[in-house]
């Protein structure tokens, strides 16, 4: 898996009898599953459907073992700045740009995820 992502972190934690094998880049865990290494790979949706995608209905499972959300850092006591970015995701929000986002950009990934009956949400 990729070294420093939550699934990583989660291995880490909760798989300690499991030989995990961290590798720098996403691509370089997809390309270990895709070649048909043994070695299970922990990512986002978004490329586990890649992977299923080239191998098949067996190659990913999709079922999230966590739940995660997503954030921006921001440097302690930079009030000022946390409002600013604070507004812009509400008022990008309300204004259906996540929305826009989404159907311009992953329109395949969101259709995929409605035929598996998983929830899309960007």
């Amino acid at each position: 898996m990729k070294k420093g992502t939550t699934g990583h972190l989660y291995a880490a934690k909760n798989l300690r009898d499991a030989k995990v094998l961290v590798l720098d880049k996403e691509t370089a865990c997809v390309l270990e599953v895709a070649q048909g290494r043994p070695t299970p790979s922990s990512t986002t949706r978004c490329p586990s459907l890649a992977l299923e995608a080239q191998r098949g209905n067996d190659a990913a499972v999709l079922t999230p073992f966590q739940q995660e959300s997503w954030a921006v850092g921001l440097r302690l006591g930079d009030d000022a700045l946390r409002v600013k970015v604070n507004a812009f995701i509400q008022s990008y929000r309300e204004s259906g740009g996540f929305r826009a986002t989404r159907d311009k950009w992953l329109p395949e990934q969101k259709a995929e995820f409605k035929r598996l009956g998983i929830p899309f949400f960007f």
